[in-house]
């Protein structure tokens, strides 16, 4: 596919019929390596679930395999202290299992958006002027 790593590759798709978009920040040969920035490089596995980096992972594999009609091998999460006391960097692969596990949540989610666009109705949402916050 790739003689070496390409960066910001952009792949537009469709999954149960709602046209979608994914930027990979690093696409491989044979995988995905994502970058994140974290205040504390020691609460990776509080902010990754905390912040849906699974669902992430999970709508980006669909893309991989819509895209090239084959499962990422791996899927890498590169995270980069933002502590300017303490810089780092931390590689995490996600298992294949929660991969998997993942994607079938973000299909779920998927298939409940397609809804919300059909029906015009999203659940759990009301319309609310936003306003300059009081400091302003």
């Amino acid at each position: 596919m790739f003689d070496n790593n390409k960066n910001e590759v952009t792949v537009l798709w469709e999954w149960e019929g709602v046209k979608c978009k994914s930027r990979f920040d690093m696409l491989h040969d044979n995988g995905i390596e994502d970058l994140k920035t974290i205040n504390d490089i020691f609460k990776i596995d509080r902010d990754f679930y905390k912040f849906g980096y699974h669902l992430q992972a999970g709508f980006y594999a669909q893309a991989y395999f819509h895209a090239f009609d084959k499962w990422p091998e791996f899927f890498n999460f590169t995270f980069v202290s933002t502590d300017e006391n303490y810089f780092d960097l931390v590689t995490c692969p996600i298992s294949f299992n929660y991969l998997e596990q993942a994607r079938m949540e973000c299909r779920e989610l998927v298939i409940k958006f397609k809804n919300c666009l059909e029906t015009g109705f999203y659940p759990g949402l009301s319309s609310f002027e936003i306003d300059a916050p009081s400091w302003y």
